[in-house]
């Protein structure tokens, strides 16, 4: 077995493109919270979408700040 850590970086355009996609679905989600009156589901998906946001925001700034240093 080898324990070299050799992952190759997600592109950087797939990360954008997920982000924009993360992003859509928070507010879409976010808009039937409200519409709704509060439905604990829609909450739900808006705060694994806002995770999920998070999560691919560090991704993009790990390949494009990180890199420069």
């Amino acid at each position: 077995m080898n324990d070299q850590d050799d992952d190759k970086p997600i592109p950087a355009p797939i990360l954008i493109v997920g982000l924009v996609l993360v992003l859509g679905c928070m507010i879409w989600c976010g808009l039937m919270f409200f519409v709704y009156g509060g439905s604990i589901i829609y909450g739900v998906i808006g705060g694994v979408c806002l995770g999920a946001s998070y999560s691919f925001g560090k991704q993009i700034w790990a390949q494009f700040v990180a890199q420069k240093r």
